[in-house]
């Protein structure tokens, strides 16, 4: 089961406990793609994106995307950044990307995390998103 926002991390070594990213954590079982709640923060500027999962060896090729649209329903959303070689989780439990405006930018972004084949057993997968700061 996917959460149902986004949730804003912090740096626990710091002095004051600044925000430097979001995260959003979903259950990977059936083969059908699963999509990010739009994202709840301008995007202004470049950011990276890493891919955390539990894989066990056994997953599926799963390959991200992230999609962007003129309304909040993702109705004609189209994709703005094809991340699969990035993101391809098949072999290792850590993927990263920098997105980077001149892909471009619409009024509401999401990650769709998009499987080639069925896992063989369900895990999950984290995703963050670091905006960078100027």
């Amino acid at each position: 089961m996917a959460q149902s926002n986004w949730y804003k991390t912090s740096n626990p070594g710091a002095l004051e406990q600044n925000v430097y990213g979001y995260e959003w954590t979903v259950s990977i079982a059936d083969g059908n793609p699963v999509y990010s709640p739009s994202f709840e923060w301008p995007v202004t500027e470049a950011f990276t994106i890493i891919m955390k999962s539990n894989l066990d060896g056994t997953a599926a090729t799963t390959a991200a995307y992230v999609e962007g649209d003129v309304v909040p329903s993702f109705a004609g959303a189209i994709q703005l950044v094809d991340m699969s070689s990035a993101f391809d989780l098949d072999d290792v439990a850590l993927a990263e990307y920098v997105y980077q405006l001149s892909n471009g930018v619409m009024p509401f972004m999401r990650i769709k995390i998009d499987q080639n084949t069925s896992p063989s057993s369900a895990f999950d997968v984290t995703i963050t998103v670091i905006p960078h700061t100027v």
